[in-house]
């Protein structure tokens, strides 16, 4: 199951269980960019972002919403130590990204099966001097999570780190993904080296990843609207839709099934998260 009892989350059709009523809190850090500087632009990542957010609103969760300009390195990883400053164990916490993803050659040598560190870019990156500093490592992330232990996190990423598209994903208004460059004049020091045995399963209750490592993400046109379609189905499952025995509460598994559901509709059955 999904959350620290085992049991589920309180959602807007539950009436007769609010939010409000429980001890445990929601807290939600929800990211998009479409606007960048250096690298092209997005067209619905602040679409998801608000999406989201709202759907969290919907269910009385603490929202910090950080878009373009506003989603910087500082910012985020600020954002994040202040909630965590804030939770107390048994709380909720959502995190989204939906913007550009890349790779780079691991610091850890043999910590990735490729060789390579994930990273999402944000509005300022660039991939020399001081601009490559606004981007965050698959390691730092992986490290925020060790110290978030005691929360029930969840973690989407609307973004793709790899490079090789092996589906025709249509209609597609371009995909989350930047091709890696050399980086030069780095800023930032070697990340924190990754957990004993790469993963953390025990700090994190679900992750959703928008493609696997081998495809990139698109973004695609839903009722005219520049959307990516994980961020999408996973707004829409928030608000109710995921509630598949409709008692009012949402467990993981369906959650889970919902996104799958809907992912393939809206992509045509061509991306599968």
């Amino acid at each position: 199951m999904l959350f620290r009892s085992r049991a589920a989350i309180p959602i807007a059709l539950a009436v007769t269980l609010p939010m409000q009523a429980l001890a445990e809190r929601t807290f939600g850090l929800v990211i998009g960019i479409d606007e960048y500087t250096y690298i092209p632009d997005l067209h619905g990542a602040v679409n998801d972002a608000r999406d989201i957010a709202d759907a969290l609103d919907s269910l009385g969760a603490d929202v910090t919403l950080l878009i373009d300009e506003k989603a910087t390195r500082s910012a985020i990883l600020g954002a994040w130590k202040d909630i965590l400053a804030d939770a107390t164990p048994g709380d909720r916490l959502i995190i989204s990204y939906a913007g550009h993803g890349s790779n780079e050659p691991e610091h850890t040598p043999g910590s990735e099966e490729d060789g390579r560190d994930e990273n999402f870019l944000l509005a300022g990156f660039a991939p020399r001097g001081e601009a490559a500093g606004q981007r965050i490592r698959d390691d730092e992330i992986a490290d925020m999570l060790a110290g978030s232990s005691g929360l029930d996190v969840i973690f989407v990423a609307d973004a793709c780190h790899a490079g090789t598209v092996t589906r025709d994903l249509k209609p597609a208004l371009g995909y989350r993904y930047v091709t890696p460059q050399d980086m030069s004049a780095d800023p930032l020091p070697p990340p924190p080296p990754p957990p004993r045995g790469g993963d953390t399963p025990d700090k994190i209750a679900l992750f959703l990843a928008a493609v696997n490592e081998t495809e990139k993400v698109p973004e695609v046109l839903i009722g005219g609207v520049a959307r990516g379609a994980l961020s999408f189905a996973f707004a829409d499952g928030l608000r109710g839709a995921a509630d598949l025995d409709s008692d009012g509460v949402l467990t993981k598994g369906e959650l889970e099934t919902h996104v799958r559901r809907t992912v393939r509709q809206v992509s045509d059955g061509a991306q599968l998260p």
